[in-house]
């Protein structure tokens, strides 16, 4: 419980700030109210990531194909959550990316599902979300309700093994 073990997503974010730099925090009252900020996080069995590993690019192309899919270009990446693993996939975003780190989350915890965060509570729509486990592999979630893009994700993720990055 409580989001998983950080050691392998640890890991993966010394790598991507090993080989892409360093990643700039950005505050939230620093941030036009027109910019796009991306949400990221890992979704499903923690056991089953550490088991199945990552390539290590899956949260760049889900960050990417929500940019074309709206045709908009990421201002940061920010987390969906701040709970065990997932307090660390938003640095592995913005490093992979070369976009700044919102210092911000969804929810100031782990959660169960994608519409129980502040993003849901003031009306922000989780449409389009992507998901994917293998870079070629990416699934767009589209509703108007973010309880629908919980379902699907849900279905997907244990269609692609039991874990896949979400934006």
């Amino acid at each position: 419980g409580g989001g998983g073990d950080v050691k392998l997503t640890e890991l993966m974010a010394k790598r991507a700030i090993r080989e892409n730099g360093p990643v700039p925090l950005l505050s939230p009252f620093h941030v036009p109210d027109e910019a796009w900020v991306i949400p990221v996080a890992i979704m499903g069995s923690t056991t089953i990531f550490s088991e199945h590993l990552p390539s290590g690019s899956e949260l760049k192309k889900v960050v990417e194909t929500i940019e074309n899919e709206k045709h908009i270009a990421a201002s940061a990446v920010t987390g969906l959550e701040i709970g065990g693993m997932n307090a660390l996939t938003p640095v592995i975003a913005a490093a992979l990316t070369n976009l700044p780190l919102l210092d911000a989350d969804g929810m100031g915890r782990a959660f169960p599902e994608l519409q129980m965060t502040t993003y849901h509570g003031f009306g922000v729509k989780a449409s389009p979300a992507v998901i994917a486990n293998r870079p070629s592999k990416m699934h767009l979630l589209l509703s108007d309700e973010n309880t629908d893009i919980e379902k699907q994700a849900r279905i997907l993720v244990t269609s692609l093994g039991g874990w896949a990055a979400i934006a």
